[in-house]
């Protein structure tokens, strides 16, 4: 497999770690594997077996199909939606709301 694609499901598994606000331990302690194994999972050294990536997916709340990577999944633009979509599912729906009407207003100013 790609090495690209390697460091892109990496990325993802670390962005939406960090937006759990966990450390590499607490993750691995949450799936039951070794921290040198979640670095080298996010540096992407090693692809997770199937049953990994569903304890990773379940452990960091966050649906298996987003920690994949295509090969179009390797821009920087793709990556800062993912950890925007991370942030925004940790939000109450107030903050949220509060969020969204933000985005808008930047939006318009853009245009």
């Amino acid at each position: 497999m790609s090495d690209n694609i390697k460091r892109a499901i990496g990325s993802r598994i670390r962005a939406a770690r960090m937006a759990k606000k966990l450390t590499q331990e607490q993750l691995a302690e949450l799936i039951g594997k070794s921290v040198q194994t979640v670095s080298s999972l996010e540096r992407g050294k090693s692809l997770p077996a199937l049953d990994t990536l569903a304890t990773l997916a379940q452990a960091l709340d966050t649906p298996q199909h987003l920690l994949l990577a295509t090969p179009a999944a390797n821009s920087r633009r793709e990556q800062k939606e993912f950890e925007g979509l991370l942030i925004l599912r940790g939000l109450s729906n107030a903050d949220l709301n509060l969020a969204i009407t933000q985005l808008r207003a930047i939006a318009e100013r853009e245009r």
